[in-house]
């Protein structure tokens, strides 16, 4: 067989032609497949549901992704990060869809377990090789499909290459028995892979969602992590001082009543109030990942931004005096349009440079440039800039006005300036330079509550009788975003595969109880059995959002969950294949939206190790310059969480360095005592960083899984 892979591989080339890439693709997936396909009986298409999405099982075919769409482009021998081959294909573009690339890593048949692994995420990202080197390395091919700039088409591409990459691994490998299959993704990808675990069958054994979403997430949570920003700008590094370890302040205690009311909003909208201690350092407000998510409110509710400023009950009609300060609204004369070569035009001058100032506190992503012709009356359309001096710096065409929006629509437009780009603009026309439509969004949450009443973190926004206090748009921007993304249909807990759940605790995106909800709704749907034997629930302490690996000082006080996203992964192959069931899910508690993990590992339970510093038996301690301080530390690593196998500390008075040290005695917990002097005065952070891993004695020991704690030291 693999004689045979090898003589055909020769057609496929950069430039080799759909009819060779298939030819390809039927000499080595069989005669199940491409142009054989014909004499086989055909596969039932796959159905949509009535609650949306398409139900994919292994034995259907869907519409638009399938063998007849699938081209193979090239392969080739790979040597690092270990040897394998890889494929390059895609499926053909049909009805409008974008075209979906796949690539598949397939090690060499000695190394091959019989099983296969894919990460999923819905958008363009690059190549992952410690993905590739994971899988290769655990008896497994990846399969990847690369995520479009539109982040549509759910989990059905992702579902079609693991069907038709199995159909390749048997013929590539020899195989004849099933092909365990695990699939992962986290943000985005979470909200698919739950989508894929709910509405797939039998197309993967195990499914490993993390930092996930749900309905109640995305533009909403941004939302308010904007307003807080906004709202409590001047105290936030008083806050972030009261969140920090052994501070005793309460981080209410500088604000005044409008702002405890926003930092009690956004707290029981659940974003971690640890997440705090960094706050301060985003001096865009959260407005780019406001506007990047605002596109759908923009198409979809055009009137919101004119209805937030003018209508009762919503709060731009009396604005507090932090939404008045920070509002910018001004029409500004057009005196000079600039054009390249091609008469395109690349800059607007203005006559009011001076009045426009500095761009205020939610930085130049949140100021948009409405154009209007000479009567400043008729609004034309949006154009996309920016300010530079006195110019605006054009970027792309013109976007039309849509009718109901702030203006009068295209009525009365030269058509020169509406119809064709910028090609008749000319002095005299005007451009309303504002943040209105930003500045609405940082309220969106209030008025555009999820219908799923299970969500209990919004009922801060409901009235005693579950009426809403604020005005509700129809169209829900955030649940739009999360059906669409997962694939079409809603999160209804009705899983198809075994399931562990990663969050982490330092998530203020997808916030930690959001897997709770989730928990819950997949408990109430299969019953507790059959929830235990298919569901677990780890959380992350001390860690965030972004699955990248953390850079420099970052390291003091946040940890990667990768290794424990990749330890559960291994957990859902053991489940699946050997029937070895996965340690116990996390123990909390839920409090006004905010999750509390048990403080000790016998009682948290998961597979992250607990790690807990003090220093005179407290979280602070004051000393002298000079003065010997001691710190106790304990690691203890959970029940079947394996040992601690590495150990760093790190005091905070000197160049950022974590020098992570093995533990030469195996044992699951572990208690450590170190002395420090300190030389100068200040406010220093102490860290303990702590790993524990399964199999630390054995030639393949599983991921070190991270944890850590901090201490105050105030040196007088």
């Amino acid at each position: 067989m693999k004689a045979k892979f090898t003589f055909v591989r020769p057609i496929i080339g950069a430039g080799a032609s759909v009819v060779g890439a298939r030819l390809f693709a039927a000499a080595v997936l069989g005669a199940s497949s491409f142009a054989v396909a014909a004499h086989a009986p055909p596969a039932p298409a796959c159905a949509m549901q009535p609650q949306g999405g398409m139900l994919v099982s292994a034995d259907c075919e869907d519409p638009a992704f399938n063998e007849r769409t699938f081209v193979i482009d090239r392969t080739a021998e790979v040597a690092t990060p270990l040897p394998h081959t890889r494929v390059e294909a895609h499926f053909e573009p049909r009805d409008g869809q974008p075209q979906f690339r796949i690539t598949l890593y397939l090690p060499p048949r000695a190394g091959w377990q019989g099983r296969f692994f894919q990460h999923a995420y819905p958008l363009e990202q690059p190549e992952n090789l410690a993905d590739v080197e994971f899988a290769l390395r655990h008896g497994g091919y990846l399969v990847n499909v690369k995520g479009v700039p539109c982040g549509c088409g759910g989990y059905r591409p992702d579902a079609a290459a693991a069907k038709l990459a199995r159909n390749y691994a048997r013929k590539f490998y020899g195989a004849s028995g099933h092909i365990y299959g695990y699939l992962w993704g986290g943000s985005g990808g979470g909200l698919l892979t739950i989508g894929a675990a709910e509405n797939t069958q039998d197309v993967w054994d195990g499914i490993a969602p993390y930092v996930m979403p749900n309905a109640g997430s995305l533009l909403n949570i941004n939302a308010v992590g904007a307003l807080a920003n906004l709202a409590l700008r001047d105290r936030l590094a008083a806050i972030s001082e009261a969140v920090k370890p052994g501070s005793r302040q309460d981080p209410m205690a500088t604000l005044d009543p409008e702002q405890r009311a926003i930092f009690a909003e956004a707290l029981g909208l659940g974003i971690p109030e640890k997440t705090f201690e960094s706050a301060a350092g985003d001096p865009s407000g959260g407005g780019a990942l406001l506007m990047f998510l605002s596109g759908g409110v923009k198409s979809e509710d055009p009137g919101y931004v004119d209805d937030f400023w003018s209508k009762p009950g919503y709060e731009g009609v009396d604005p507090a005096p932090y939404l008045r300060a920070a509002k910018r609204d001004e029409m500004i004369d057009i005196t000079e349009v600039r054009r390249d070569e091609t008469g395109a035009v690349t800059s607007i001058a203005h006559a009011h440079a001076a009045d426009l100032g500095p761009v205020g506190p939610l930085g130049p992503v949140a100021f948009e440039f409405w154009l209007y012709a000479p009567d400043g009356k008729t609004r034309l359309g949006e154009i996309s800039g920016k300010i530079s001096g006195s110019a605006i710096a054009v970027q792309g065409a013109p976007k039309p006005i849509v009718a109901g929006q702030l203006g009068s629509g295209l009525q009365g437009a030269a058509p020169s300036a509406a119809s064709s780009g910028l090609a008749g603009l000319a002095p005299g026309y005007k451009v309303r330079v504002n943040n209105l439509f930003n500045l609405a969004l940082h309220y969106y949450h209030r008025h555009a509550l999820p219908t799923e009443r299970d969500m209990y973190a919004y009922d801060q926004f409901r009235n005693p009788d579950g009426t809403p206090r604020f005005p509700q748009r129809k169209f829900l921007a955030s649940t739009a975003q999360a059906v669409s993304t997962a694939g079409g249909a809603p999160q209804t807990g009705r899983i198809r595969a075994k399931v562990i759940v990663n969050q982490s605790m330092l998530d203020g995106g997808a916030a930690p109880w959001m897997a709770d909800w989730y928990a819950k709704r997949v408990r109430a749907t299969l019953g507790p059995q059959r929830f235990a034997d298919n569901f677990r629930l780890y959380f992350n302490d001390n860690a965030v959002h972004m699955d990248s690996a953390v850079q420099g000082e970052q390291a003091a006080r946040i940890v990667s969950y990768v290794p424990a996203l990749y330890q559960s992964i291994l957990d859902l192959s053991a489940w699946a294949e050997r029937g070895v069931a996965p340690a116990q899910s996390t123990a909390y508690i839920v409090e006004r939206s905010q999750v509390r993990l048990a403080p000790a590992a016998a009682q948290r339970r998961g597979i992250q190790p607990v790690v807990d510093l003090t220093v005179t038996g407290s979280d602070r301690v004051e000393a002298a310059v000079g003065q010997p301080v001691t710190f106790q530390g304990t690691v203890q690593a959970p029940r079947g969480g394996g040992q601690v196998s590495s150990v760093a500390w790190w005091f905070g008075d000197e160049a950022f360095k974590l020098d992570p040290q093995p533990v030469s005695v195996k044992t699951g917990s572990l208690k450590l005592t170190r002395t420090h002097t300190f030389t100068k005065p200040g406010t220093y952070f102490v860290t303990l960083w702590a790993t524990s891993r399964r199999g630390v004695a054995t030639e393949k020991p599983g991921p070190a899984i991270q944890n850590l704690d901090r201490v105050r030291v105030v040196v007088r």
